[in-house]
């Protein structure tokens, strides 16, 4: 396909189109439907317009349910680029995840017995101890 290029009388009508769309906040995906292109020609297009502070990202929003993710809407205008909200830790996505668990006893009970199981050391059988003796031989130590 090449290096995109946005000298062509094509390119620069899209140009128009692209700016006078995004007089309020949008999106790239928004901006590739309105215009009738691919989201890749769509990004392509922004990051020009980014380039020669034509535009700006105005706002993140979150996207996603089970993962933070979060896109940016861009408005036309020169300005400063709203700062993309910060990464949760793991500590908070295990407390965010408890909590959503805690909404339904069920699936917390569920998740609680897991946990148990996993600290549950294996004894050894009584008919095995009778038949070979309690002791571990040094084969199965290590």
């Amino acid at each position: 396909m090449g290096a995109m290029k946005f000298n062509s009388p094509r390119a620069q009508l899209r140009i128009k189109r692209i700016c006078a769309f995004m007089s309020i906040p949008r999106t790239v995906q928004e901006v590739s439907e309105h215009i009738c292109i691919s989201r890749r020609w769509a990004t392509g297009y922004i990051s020009f317009l980014r380039a020669n502070k034509q535009i700006h990202i105005i706002s993140w929003s979150h996207i996603g349910q089970k993962h933070d993710l979060y896109q940016p809407a861009f408005i036309v205008g020169s300005g400063a680029d709203a700062a993309k909200p910060r990464a949760m830790t793991g500590a908070e996505k295990s407390r965010k995840y408890r909590n959503r668990l805690k909404q339904d006893a069920d699936r917390f009970d569920a998740f609680n017995a897991r946990r148990r199981a996993m600290r549950i050391k294996p004894r050894r059988d009584q008919m095995v101890s009778a038949f070979f003796g309690s002791q571990q031989s040094d084969f199965l130590k290590g």
